[in-house]
């Protein structure tokens, strides 16, 4: 949701996903990026491709990030642009860059980074209904991987640009925050756009 309404501001996103059973609005993810950037990454780090069991080990993430390795992850990243013929802004929506927040710090240190946040429970609940989210299978596992996610966020929040943003805000149409992050991010705000493409009904089922 959060990254349609990016997108509907201005934003240029690629090749991106389409619609699916568990995002009937559309999943606006660059599929190469994630599949020839962010996947390999977490395999060399001895992690799960799909961010769920094993997570990385943030101290090694940190130590790769401490050599060429940000810049290359950016070469491949401009390549992948241009190929696409992706105008400024661009953005990438990645589920998983928190856990690698150390290598997008270095290899883009001018991006701003948004990090949806919604209730923990509400988040299990959606990750237990979700077929491809099948690592961990109880509330205490997910919860584990929650707090993961919180600490991560907290690091980014003290070394990056972070806007935080509340889903809950945006279905119930209180869209002042989000709306402040686009223009801060030298986006044009589109009111009927974004209302357009909130629904709040879809949302009720992703529940």
């Amino acid at each position: 949701m959060v990254a349609g309404i990016i997108d509907r501001c201005g934003a240029h996103s690629g090749n991106i996903i389409g619609a699916t059973k568990w995002n009937p609005r559309g999943q606006y993810e660059n599929d190469e990026i994630r599949n020839h950037v962010i996947k390999p990454i977490l395999r060399l780090l001895k992690a799960d491709s799909m961010g769920q069991d094993p997570l990385p080990d943030i101290d090694k993430v940190l130590l790769l990030s401490k050599n060429g390795f940000p810049a290359e992850t950016r070469s491949k990243i401009d390549n992948i642009i241009k190929k696409q013929r992706m105008k400024e802004p661009w953005y990438f929506k990645g589920a998983k860059i928190c856990m690698l927040w150390p290598i997008w710090m270095r290899a883009y240190p001018e991006a701003h980074y948004i990090i949806v946040r919604r209730p923990d429970e509400l988040i299990i609940r959606s990750c237990m209904r979700t077929a491809f989210m099948r690592r961990r299978s109880t509330k205490e596992e997910w919860q584990e991987w929650i707090d993961y996610h919180k600490l991560r966020f907290a690091e980014m929040a003290e070394h990056m640009p972070v806007h935080f943003v509340s889903t809950l805000d945006i279905i119930e149409g209180r869209l002042g925050i989000i709306k402040g992050i686009v223009e801060k991010v030298g986006l044009t705000w589109d009111q009927k756009a974004v209302e357009k493409f909130v629904d709040k009904t879809i949302w009720n089922t992703a529940k």
